[in-house]
């Protein structure tokens, strides 16, 4: 990997990181459920997501 600090690169370095643990059965869709549950709902069309719209980018007004 290479830092960046004050937006400049720095010398190379080497990033080590624990292993994962192991999953949990049915975590991932508890976890997206509650944040369903607890985040604004958007409606997008079928035809806005053929076309790629990402609600994020464009904001209900």
């Amino acid at each position: 990997m290479r830092p960046l600090v004050g937006a400049r690169e720095q010398a190379a370095a080497t990033m080590r990181t624990r292993p994962l643990p192991h999953p949990v059965p049915g975590r991932a869709t508890h976890v997206r459920e509650q944040a369903r549950r607890h985040s604004p709902a958007t409606t997008v069309s079928n035809e806005q997501q053929k076309e790629g719209f990402r609600a994020e980018e464009n904001p209900a007004r």
